[in-house]
């Protein structure tokens, strides 16, 4: 299956990876069958047989075993870990216009997370969104721990404290990213504390 890749987002200390199935029109997240790290894939699935490792906008041939749909993300696609990506070309971000959303608001709401009942009535947890004057912005848990977020418009709503798991952006300053840019937004499968928060696990600067 050809799919362009959207993610290398962190996830579980590994990597959670979504692309466009360019076969099918669809959005997909390929997947391991390793439940210790909730099916993420580690740097050593990533790789191709040269060892350098998939990047995003990377089209990529990679095997797939089977559909592996979960409660919340039915995208998912198990994929034979033991057999590399192959790389075929480098895609461009005209390729992902098509599969912007146009919903009213980023799942559902202007907050950070949504509940299970209605995670599971949106049937995905994979989208995409062109979204304005995108900020990188820092806050501190309960915990002490200091951690990246983004903050953002989108249809003339204020999105604050949107939790984000994009790798290229965890050591960027704090501040505009861009005033427009795509954004891939991933629900998880887990919940804390009857959440299910919302990730930013990928931003492409429109140019």
């Amino acid at each position: 299956m050809q799919i362009l890749i959207l993610t290398m987002s962190a996830k579980r200390h590994n990597f959670c990876v979504a692309g466009i199935d360019l076969e099918h029109k669809r959005l997909v997240r390929l997947v391991s069958d390793n439940e210790n790290i909730m099916f993420a894939l580690s740097q050593d699935m990533i790789l191709y047989s040269n060892k350098k490792p998939c990047q995003t906008l990377d089209v990529v041939d990679v095997k797939v075993i089977e559909e592996r749909p979960l409660a919340i993300q039915k995208e998912n696609l198990l994929i034979d870990t033991k057999q590399p990506m192959t790389y075929i070309r480098k895609g461009n971000l005209n390729e992902i216009v098509e599969f912007i959303s146009n919903d009213s608001y980023i799942f559902g709401n202007t907050f950070q997370y949504i509940n299970k009942i209605t995670a599971k009535q949106f049937g995905c947890s994979i989208k995409l969104y062109e979204v304005n004057n995108i900020k990188l912005v820092e806050t501190t848990n309960n915990q002490g721990n200091v951690r990246k977020k983004v903050d953002f418009e989108y249809k003339g709503h204020e999105y604050t404290d949107i939790s984000m798991t994009d790798c290229d952006f965890f050591h960027s300053p704090l501040g505009e990213i861009a005033r427009t840019a795509y954004i891939v937004v991933s629900i998880p499968e887990d919940d804390f504390n009857g959440h299910y928060y919302k990730f930013v696990s990928k931003i492409f600067v429109k140019e």
